[in-house]
């Protein structure tokens, strides 16, 4: 202590020197500590680069213009395929009310003849389901969709009555957004949803089915498929007093069964790609 008052300057030199080592080794051990995290974001950074430049394609403009390409491709491949499942549906045709109502009332008494003809039980004044537009028009920007839904039901109508079945005993359609006033669809796939309840032998029914999905006149959709048996009772083992067949007068047991057959149908349609 005595030192130190004696050599008051040299020992606070000393201390001015000790406090500032120490000042510098804490920054020093701060610089150590904030090199590191700078070098090992630069290594973390660096390892990423290393992994982009490896990748293929590697994110430079050769490779950009053949993404370009190729998104050009695809998007021709797309225009293309649009433009083929729009020739699988029947065309939008443009109509007016009046010309919707007329071209009804003549497939209306065309599938009564045809149902006639061929002895195929109908209901009265079978419209199809567009009941409401035998006694009224629809408004101007729902003929044309109906026009077509019409021309789908139909198809399937004559289907089922050159298959000849049993009959006919209901349809219903779901409606299209423009026949209450709204707008259509903008999707590139629309639904038009219908259901038919006919009877049918096993054999014409399957005719019918494979007519419906196998044609390229329009695309549909088979969303619901129920079947019932109108013998619900299996032929009893035993038959009292059977006379002994013959092999002119041969007796199916199973197979000759008629099905009652409810369908649910969708009809597709593809929008046309924009004209460019």
């Amino acid at each position: 202590m005595n030192w130190i008052r004696e050599n008051k300057f040299i020992a606070g030199f000393l201390g001015f020197v000790i406090v500032a080592a120490l000042g510098l080794g804490f920054l020093l051990w701060q610089a150590m500590g904030n090199f590191s995290a700078v070098d090992e974001a630069y290594n973390n950074q660096l390892d990423q680069l290393h992994g982009l430049q490896s990748q293929a394609p590697f994110p430079n403009q050769q490779n950009l213009k053949k993404y370009k390409e190729q998104d050009e491709e695809l998007n021709a491949a797309n225009t293309a395929l649009q433009a083929d499942l729009a020739t699988h549906e029947f065309p939008l045709e443009p109509m007016t009310p009046e010309q919707f109502q007329d071209k009804l009332r003549t497939a209306v008494d065309e599938v009564a003849e045809k149902a006639k003809d061929n002895k195929i039980t109908v209901p009265d004044r079978f419209a199809m389901g567009f009941d409401r537009y035998l006694t009224e028009t629809p408004n101007r920007d729902a003929a044309a969709p109906l026009g077509r839904q019409l021309t789908a039901i139909e198809f399937i109508i004559n289907e089922l009555l050159d298959s000849r079945i049993d009959s006919i005993s209901l349809i219903s359609r779901t409606p299209l957004p423009e026949e209450s006033g709204q707008k259509a669809s903008k999707s590139s796939v629309v639904k038009h949803p219908f259901e038919i309840t006919f009877i049918s032998e096993q054999g014409r029914f399957r005719k019918v089915l494979n007519d419906v999905v196998s044609n390229s006149k329009q695309l549909y959709v088979v969303r619901l498929l129920q079947l019932k048996n109108q013998v619900d009772k299996s032929p009893p083992k035993v038959v009292a007093n059977a006379a002994a067949p013959t092999d002119n007068h041969l007796k199916y047991i199973f197979g000759a069964e008629k099905l009652e057959v409810e369908m649910k149908l969708e009809v597709i349609d593809f929008v046309s790609p924009p004209a460019k």
